[in-house]
């Protein structure tokens, strides 16, 4: 999922910088993230890039906290994009989006799901590790699978009516599908939404 969010930034912050805009970016994790400042140019592209290729997936991060954050230091109103697996407290998270939406800010979420956990197909005993806590859970798949889904289900769910509420562009990726097909798919519907 990693990789996956790396190309999905690097894809739209050169769609962007074509257009003459201007692009930062913020790593959210626990310790506060690697931030490159808002610029314009072929320069700062290079620099976006740089940063991407070193970003190691580490720590937690509350998502609704660090979000609220950064937001707090935006000056002016724009477009703000966040890419995340959305793992966290659901509440807190629907909360700050909507908050940050409220301030005037447009914002787009893709929510980034990989097909084993969108499926968990595997049968048999797992040990799941959570690579972000270390928190180990050992259960057979075939019993938790159908509960599971339910769960994924409803929180995917929950996200997509809370953010259309909030005025919110949400676009759920299978990590599994090819990235410019997910892409062109989304910004052909924001562009007849």
């Amino acid at each position: 999922k990693l990789d996956y969010a790396k190309y999905l930034t690097a894809s739209l912050a050169y769609l962007a910088l074509r257009q003459n805009d201007r692009v930062g970016l913020v790593c959210l994790n626990a310790a506060g993230g690697d931030r490159l400042p808002t610029r314009g140019g072929q320069r700062h592209l290079h620099s976006l890039l740089g940063m991407l290729e070193k970003i190691e997936a580490r720590g937690t991060a509350n998502i609704g906290a660090a979000l609220l954050h950064e937001a707090e230091g935006w000056r002016r109103r724009g477009l703000a994009i966040l890419i995340s697996d959305l793992y966290g407290e659901p509440g807190e998270i629907v909360d700050a989006v909507a908050r940050v939406r409220r301030a005037g800010h447009d914002l787009i979420i893709f929510h980034l799901l990989d097909l084993a956990e969108k499926e968990l197909s595997g049968s048999g005993v797992f040990e799941f590790r959570d690579l972000e806590t270390g928190q180990v859970l050992v259960a057979d798949a075939d019993t938790i699978r159908h509960e599971y889904r339910e769960r994924l289900d409803a929180s995917c769910k929950l996200y997509r009516q809370e953010f259309l509420l909030a005025g919110v562009d949400y676009c759920e990726l299978d990590t599994s599908e090819p990235l410019d097909r997910s892409l062109a798919l989304f910004l052909r519907h924001r562009r007849s939404g």
